[in-house]
């Protein structure tokens, strides 16, 4: 009788301890769903398949779908070049290199809009230094900043899987004397191959789902994409059955998308280190100058947008626009990052929790495979229409208090796959290494957790929290549909300077901005990633 009585009471207790990850997971379905619901609500209520014969509506397809194929056509064939200039050699700087790759990845939209307006704009350096009046707003525009975003992204998934080929392959290829083309066309090309569909179409899905960047350098009707369409039909025309419509057509196409380059993307595309091996050091791979060219190229590429904002602003110190607003959007900003960014790990954190919960069951690789899917839905889902959902379903409530709830929820979302994917390693290792010692040691629940998992896991979720903070700090596209008409951000404010051509009051806000996700990426590993356990 007592042994068909523990194994129950275990089974009860397992259950009890999944009741986080159970929690966490509903909350992002429901709030998606939620989201969707209300899309489909207007959407199918009134709607008018006569729309879909629009030349307007025809114009903002293909609009969207050629700056994302542009875009990604740009940055993928940009990356493999910058790769191979990356991985084939030994320089000094490399490693600063890769890191100014990351950081470029996860600048505030605006604040990278603001420096490309200053480096390629009308009254720009580039214009001034050639003479030309080439215009920043259109489809150049779009193109120029989606590529400063997603070619440091692919460079460094194509520079990770470069450094995975084997050393015997390199000495082989030496052996046969396979330089040049040959070394290109049989070794790294076979390994590229397999990654620059996937890449490709998940940089069109990122870019497709673009709409800060559109928003400000549109220019115009003609390049209005449907994530802008969306919003004009919200704020502008309060139009719920065609804005309905409109995010339901923008989530179809998506969902597409994202299916093929999930299915295209080979699982490992994040998960293969960047090193530096011997056969770099060879001097056939170290005497190829357009290498250094390509590298060179990268690098004023990326910096040339930084340096213009940091010159700008210092010319508008001496008329620093500080007040009242610019206080109320900087706490604005603080609060809804630091709410996301503690909301999102949270979330991580049951959902890994659950998953080792069910580890020994046989339902295991059902559950992983949903927390998976549960990790990285908002990633494919089009935020705008994340917003627009929740926009119809709050109307006739809303507050600035929900304003602040909903902004910091989307932020959580939109940040819930890196968080997840940064401790999921961690988490697996502590699991896997140190779980049978506490058991030796009878250390259970709370325990395990204060004594294991939290220390070996500080790197990481320090790692996590300053990105998704960094991350809600930049944001603009929920916070300008969900927020009240009063509510203010830095972004927003940065974008209604922008706006208004004060450019000068931009350029020191995009810099405080700057300074605000310095200050919050050194205060959170102050406290938590100097004492981090690496693993």
């Amino acid at each position: 009788m007592a042994s068909s009585v523990a194994p129950c009471g275990k089974s009860v207790s397992r259950l009890f301890r999944c009741i986080p990850g159970i929690i966490a997971t509903s909350c992002v379905w429901l709030s998606l769903s939620w989201g969707l619901f209300n899309v489909g609500k207007y959407a199918f209520t009134d709607i008018e398949w006569s729309l879909f014969n629009d030349p307007w509506l025809q114009q903002v397809l293909l609009f969207s779908i050629k700056q994302a194929g542009l875009s990604a056509l740009l940055s993928v064939g940009g990356a493999i070049l910058l790769a191979l200039a990356i991985a084939r050699q030994v320089f000094w700087g490399r490693q600063w290199l890769l890191v100014l790759l990351q950081i470029c990845f996860a600048l505030p939209v605006i604040v990278v809009i603001l420096g490309v307006v200053q480096v390629y704009g009308r009254s720009g350096w580039l214009n001034s230094v050639l003479g030309t009046e080439f215009s920043i707003y259109g489809l150049a525009g779009i193109l120029l900043c989606h590529v400063f975003f997603n070619l440091p992204l692919a460079t460094r998934v194509l520079v990770s899987h470069l450094e995975s080929i084997p050393e015997s392959y390199y000495a082989q290829a030496a052996q046969m004397e396979l330089n040049g083309w040959w070394r290109w066309r049989w070794l790294e090309w076979p390994l590229i191959r397999t990654q620059v569909i996937g890449l490709s179409l998940l940089v069109f899905l990122l870019c497709f789902n673009s709409f800060t960047i559109v928003l400000a350098l549109g220019g115009g009707p003609k390049s209005t994409t449907l994530e802008v369409a969306i919003y004009q039909a919200l704020r502008y025309e309060f139009d719920l059955p065609l804005a309905g419509m409109l995010a339901l057509l923008q989530l179809t196409l998506a969902i597409i998308i994202a299916v093929l380059a999930t299915r295209l993307m080979p699982a490992s595309t994040t998960a293969a280190p960047v090193s530096i091996r011997s056969h770099q050091e060879t001097p056939w791979l170290a005497s190829s100058k357009w290498l250094i060219a390509i590298r060179w190229l990268g690098v004023v590429f990326c910096l040339l947008p930084l340096l213009a904002i940091l010159w700008g602003a210092g010319a508008g110190l001496s008329a620093w626009p500080w007040s009242s607003s610019l206080g109320e959007a900087t706490f604005n900003s603080l609060l809804i990052g630091f709410g996301s960014s503690l909301l999102a790990c949270l979330l991580s954190l049951a959902m890994l929790h659950f998953r080792q919960q069910v580890r020994a069951g046989t339902s295991y690789r059902y559950v992983d495979h949903w927390l998976e899917q549960t990790a990285v839905a908002a990633l494919f889902l089009p935020p705008v229409v994340l917003a627009t959902g929740w926009f119809i379903g709050t109307l006739t409530w809303r507050s600035d208090d929900w304003s602040y709830a909903l902004i910091m929820m989307a932020n959580a979302l939109m940040a819930l796959p890196f968080t997840f994917r940064l401790l999921a390693a961690a988490f697996q290792h502590c699991y896997d290494y140190y779980r049978p010692l506490a058991q030796s040691l009878n250390l259970r629940h709370w325990a395990w957790w204060r004594w294991f998992l939290l220390p070996m896991i500080r790197k990481p979720l320090a790692q996590s929290l300053a990105l998704a903070w960094i991350l809600s700090l930049g944001d603009m596209g929920v916070a300008v549909l969900v927020g009240a008409a009063d509510f203010n951000t830095l972004p927003l404010t940065i974008y209604r300077l922008l706006g208004s051509y004060q450019l000068t009051s931009a350029m020191a806000v995009s810099v405080w901005l700057l300074a605000c996700c310095g200050l919050c990426y050194g205060l959170v590993y102050l406290t938590l990633g100097r004492k981090g356990v690496s693993s």
